[in-house]
């Protein structure tokens, strides 16, 4: 039998699990990506250094190489091409039209107002700053009351809760990370942020866990803590599991990862912030996920781009226990740190470098994050405590080299 070929549309670090895996069944891996030495090309059988969103260069990539599959994961920007690549070949795929309705805000928005009404907070779209401020001064009441977001981005890039004399600077922030296209103004919720994981095999939707959520006090879009201790009210996670379901047959996915995050209000009412069709990044989808529950959305990712089927076989992620934390430390710039040495039966992912000069400041957007680290636990205590103890070193060890 011959070896078959995979294109996977993004070679950044949250792919190398996708790469890996998909060389150890024995696939031939081609890798585009933008940057020229990103870590995934290590790993690749071959890899071009391009756009992501090229669609017709990944295109032409697939048909110079004679792919037989197409995938990619955890990245928002991917999955269109990834999907235009797979549609155009006649390969397994989620199809264009629904991978823009996935990674587009706006267009997500305006397909599920009318369907769940009850579940979309009230949002409105601008083609530029200046129609934003005119909008705030019509409504009048505190600028709080309001998030902006750019229509297309991944990682809270531009993402923020607008704030007495910074909202214009917010706005253009968004604007810029937006590409100067279009923005949205999404009113806040006040309540609880979970996000929620799923699968979706041959039409049935299976979800497979809720996760807790903690911000950074400076900015609460950014997630600082995310926790699996077993401890979600029975309620809100079916409460959640319903609203995820109904979201996603409303969108139309037939097949693949999804990715959701939820705002529960203070009377319970659960809307939703956007829904991905890929994996749970920061080593959710492939290490997370098949800890918590048994079952690999990467392998689900590769069956489906191979055009084979799944045995949806999971256990309940209530089981188990962990805690992914970002690192934050006391703002100001810092000399390079050594860190000590970790057990590191604690860890399921620990990706922090402070090996050179650095500089820990406001989190506006994933991009000013340190670095982040995911514990287990066989208790929930355990995990916790495993947290705190990381923490406490990082912290011993990054104290003595504040510059």
């Amino acid at each position: 039998m011959s070896i078959q070929t995979i294109l996977i549309v993004g070679g950044g670090q949250n792919q190398c699990g996708l790469i890996a895996r998909a060389r150890a069944r024995g696939l031939r891996t081609v890798v585009t990506d933008i940057n020229k030495d990103p870590p995934g090309r290590a790993l690749a059988d071959v890899f071009v250094s391009l756009d992501t969103k090229d669609k017709e260069g990944n295109l032409a990539v697939a048909r110079k190489h004679a792919i037989n599959a197409v995938a990619t994961d955890q990245t928002d920007a991917a999955v269109p091409t990834a999907a235009y690549v797979a549609e155009t070949l006649g390969l397994p795929g989620i199809g264009y039209e629904l991978a823009v309705r996935f990674t587009n805000k706006f267009v997500m928005r305006e397909m599920l107002r009318p369907r769940l009404p009850g579940h979309i907070p009230e949002f409105h779209y601008f083609d530029h700053p200046s129609q934003i401020e005119t909008f705030l001064n019509d409504k009048g009441g505190p600028v709080s009351q309001w998030i902006v977001k750019p229509h297309t981005s991944q990682g809270s890039k531009g993402v923020s809760r607008l704030a007495e004399g910074a909202s214009a600077e917010q706005i253009w922030s968004a604007y810029r990370e937006s590409n100067f296209a279009g923005l949205l103004v999404e009113r806040f919720i006040e309540g609880r942020e979970y996000s929620v994981e799923a699968f979706v095999e041959r039409g049935t939707i299976h979800n497979l866990a809720v996760t807790c959520k903690e911000h950074y006090p400076e900015n609460d879009c950014i997630d600082r803590r995310n926790y699996y201790l077993g401890d979600v009210d029975a309620t809100v996670e079916r409460n959640l599991y319903d609203a995820n379901t109904k979201v996603i047959a409303a969108m139309g996915l037939k097949q693949g990862p999804t990715h959701a995050e939820y705002m529960v209000g203070r009377d319970g009412t659960v809307y939703l912030m956007e829904i991905a069709a890929r994996g749970g990044g920061g080593n959710i989808s492939e290490k997370l996920i098949p800890y918590l529950t048994g079952f690999s959305p990467t392998d689900g990712i590769l069956n489906f781009a191979l055009g084979r089927p799944n045995t949806m076989t999971y256990g309940s992620y209530r089981a188990k226990f962990a805690v992914m934390r970002f690192v934050d430390l006391p703002h100001g710039r810092y000399r390079p740190v050594a860190l000590p040495e970790m057990d590191q039966d604690w860890f399921l992912h620990f990706d922090l470098d402070l090996n050179k000069e650095f500089e820990a400041r406001p989190v506006r957007d994933s991009r000013d994050r340190l670095g982040y680290f995911i514990v287990k636990g066989a208790t929930p205590a355990e995990a916790l405590a495993r947290e705190a103890a990381v923490m406490d070193r990082i912290g011993a060890a990054a104290g003595g080299g504040r510059a």
